[in-house]
């Protein structure tokens, strides 16, 4: 079965891979790896990956760490992984303050700046639907934690009965935290981590060859 898996980047890097080192990831080969496991059946055609470039003045190590994920994304389509862009926007807002114990109090406001990410979500969303609509996968396999968008599965669900879905959370097996079950109801099956032997099995080379000059791993990407 034609199986493209979408991928939310972000939520991937915060779920997974964050303080880590695995984040030089060869997702094809991570994802080949779960999907056989799954079901031999599913043959992976396409890699969609979701994200949005971060902002240098408010990540760690600055331009670095943007450096680093121009790199990645240079690696990842080498190896023929779709990279699709949101974008982060940065606003001074009000919010209500935080006290703890208390609840929030819309009269006791303070500025802050918020870092939100734009437009990931929709077009992941639109993507999935539209590449089903033009008959282009059989399967679906959604990987993500995010019960945002459990509605477009939803849809596939109701649209198109005869699709496939899968759901893979980017969670560390010992993680307790809540699992999706919006996202688990419209799925035909749910993997609910990817362990760090698969993390470690699927990393990409230091030096990736590219249509253009060869990229490297970052170096402060060689270790947590």
């Amino acid at each position: 079965m034609r199986t493209i898996v979408y991928v939310d980047g972000y939520n991937l890097y915060h779920g997974r891979l964050k303080f880590t080192a695995f984040k030089w990831l060869d997702l094809g080969a991570l994802l080949r790896q779960i999907l056989h496991v799954q079901n031999p059946g599913l043959d992976l055609v396409k890699v969609k990956f979701f994200t949005s470039m971060i902002k240098g003045g408010l990540a760690r190590r600055g331009s670095d760490s943007v450096n680093a994920q121009h790199a990645y994304h240079r690696a990842l389509e080498a190896k023929g992984v779709e990279i699709i862009l949101g974008q982060f926007t940065l606003d001074n807002v009000n919010a209500p303050r935080y006290v703890s114990g208390q609840a929030a109090n819309r009269d006791d406001r303070v500025e802050i700046w918020s870092l939100v990410e734009k437009q990931t979500d929709v077009k992941l969303a639109l993507q999935i639907y539209r590449d089903v609509a033009k008959g282009e996968v059989d399967h679906v396999v959604l990987c993500t934690n995010d019960s945002d968008l459990g509605p477009v599965l939803e849809a596939l669900r109701a649209d198109f009965p005869h699709i496939g879905i899968g759901v893979i959370l980017p969670r560390p097996p010992e993680l307790k935290a809540r699992r999706s079950d919006t996202l688990r109801q419209f799925a035909d099956w749910m993997r609910d981590h990817i362990r760090d032997e698969e993390l470690a099995a699927s990393q990409l080379k230091d030096r990736v060859g590219t249509r253009k000059r060869p990229v490297d791993k970052p170096l402060h990407w060689r270790s947590p």
